[in-house]
């Protein structure tokens, strides 16, 4: 994995853990295009340092391979007794967990030094706009990271944005251009969603916001990444990661 500060645009190993800079023990990851990559990476660099993880949803998550998935507060203590990672979620269709009962769920922060939650659906697309009931973050939670994939850059929204039309909405407000779907998304399009109040940063109100710009493997989305990064800062939102990761890597 490799992952670029962008002050100084450098490149070196990866520490997801300057994610958590600020005290945060339960994170919410919206938007699209690795949430559920950086999610297992992240709890994989938090137990190096010794630390007990639960990976969990509100909405849907993949199943892991090769790995016991805990359906209640009972098999999430006997699972960290084992192991310093686990999987909670109640098992549904397309072999993808769907969120644990409520009761469960709410008392997670009891259980573990940290609580990573997918947050958010996107159909494996690069980039998403929220519907009306999108996305789901807990009030308990104390920071929430949006997630773009950079391979976004260029193409259509109908050909890489999960829920068009929501974009196409977003991306008229405020402009004279009309925005169809057949729009070829730029790096303003990204910066604007997800600064806006309807796209990523849709219901996290006073919470830590923090970015990151997945899938920067070559030269072309490192420059589309910095210029997204700027527009950003512009706007009052710092703490832009950017990262790749190699196929072993991914979820």
């Amino acid at each position: 994995m490799k992952c670029i500060y962008l002050k100084g645009v450098r490149i070196k190993m990866c520490r997801l853990l300057t994610l958590l800079e600020g005290d945060f023990k339960s994170i919410a990851f919206v938007g699209a295009g690795g949430k559920t990559t950086t999610i297992y990476n992240l709890a994989k660099q938090l137990i190096s340092k010794g630390k007990r993880v639960i990976i969990t949803t509100t909405t849907h998550i993949y199943q892991p391979k090769n790995m016991e998935v805990a359906t209640d507060l009972a098999g999430i203590e006997k699972i960290l007794q084992e192991r310093k990672l686990v999987v909670a979620g109640i098992p549904c269709e397309e072999s993808k967990l769907t969120c644990l009962e409520s009761e469960t769920f709410n008392q997670l922060v009891n259980y573990a030094d940290y609580v990573l939650i997918e947050a958010d659906g996107a159909k494996k697309m690069p980039i998403k706009v929220p519907k009306e009931n999108e996305p789901v973050i807990p009030k308990w939670v104390d920071l929430v990271v949006g997630v773009v994939g950079m391979d976004c850059i260029g193409k259509k929204i109908k050909t890489v944005c999960f829920r068009p039309q929501e974009a196409v909405k977003l991306l008229n407000e405020g402009t004279k251009e009309i925005v169809t779907e057949d729009h070829f998304i730029t790096e303003e399009d990204v910066a604007q969603i997800i600064g806006s109040e309807k796209g990523l940063k849709k219901g996290v109100g006073q919470k830590p916001f923090k970015v990151i710009l997945n899938k920067v493997d070559n030269k072309k989305n490192k420059q589309a990444s910095e210029k997204i990064r700027m527009i950003l800062e512009s706007k009052g939102i710092e703490g832009c990661l950017m990262t790749s990761y190699k196929e072993n890597e991914r979820a």
